[in-house]
């Protein structure tokens, strides 16, 4: 009868659950499951909350079109920002122009064509032609500007941080480019780390190649 009474009372000692681990372990779960609960109830009181200031016409199924019409106007917005700098959709107010460069570093599709620093155009397309292993490029400019036959294009560099657009210099010709015609004159990128190179690798202006120091004792 004792043994019966002791693991009555060991059963019972087995019961109290903060004493034991896995009972801790279940008031922890338990605990955390009681403060998500919590927190979707919050959660669900604030749209709840916010349905109710909303006009009675406005339906939760609203707010969800409302969304989707958000997310459409924004791609539209995006996809219209691109159809832009691809240079496809400035064919209808701008005349393009060919040019030929031996180096056009820093340009790419959308990069400016400027006039005296202002914006006259962009760069529609940039490509290598595999036979003579120069760049066409393709300018698109503002139909409002014209340009003289004799111009000149350059390339010039946006700074240190990387970047370039293309510079027209207007010449004095009488008449104009028109579509499809070509700048003749150009000038192309300079790459400036291969210029400070050569500066501080040069020989430093004794004897030319070919040439001995003179010997300053003569044949003594």
């Amino acid at each position: 009868m004792s043994a019966v009474i002791r693991a009555r009372r060991g059963f019972s000692r087995s019961q109290n659950w903060p004493s034991h681990p896995i009972g801790a372990l279940h008031e922890v779960v338990v605990s955390h499951l009681r403060e998500n609960e919590r927190q979707s109830s919050e959660g669900k009181g604030l749209i709840a909350a916010i349905a109710r200031r909303l006009p009675d016409s406005i339906s939760p199924d609203h707010l969800t079109y409302i969304g989707l019409a958000a997310a459409a106007f924004v791609a539209a917005g995006f996809l219209a920002f691109a159809y832009g700098v691809s240079g496809k959709g400035l064919d209808r107010d701008h005349y393009r122009l060919g040019a030929v460069f031996g180096r056009v570093d820093g340009v790419t599709v959308g990069s400016e064509v400027r006039i005296a620093g202002v914006k006259v155009g962009s760069v529609a397309a940039n490509k290598l032609d595999p036979k003579t292993y120069e760049a066409n490029v393709e300018l698109a400019i503002d139909g409002s500007v014209a340009i003289p036959q004799d111009s000149i294009a350059k390339v010039v560099s946006d700074g240190i941080l990387g970047g370039a657009h293309i510079a027209i210099e207007p010449g004095g010709a009488e008449e104009m480019l028109v579509e499809g015609d070509r700048i003749t004159i150009t000038q192309g990128s300079v790459d400036l780390l291969s210029l400070a190179v050569q500066a501080f690798t040069a020989p430093g202006g004794k004897a030319k190649s070919g040439e001995k120091d003179a010997d300053p004792l003569g044949d003594m």
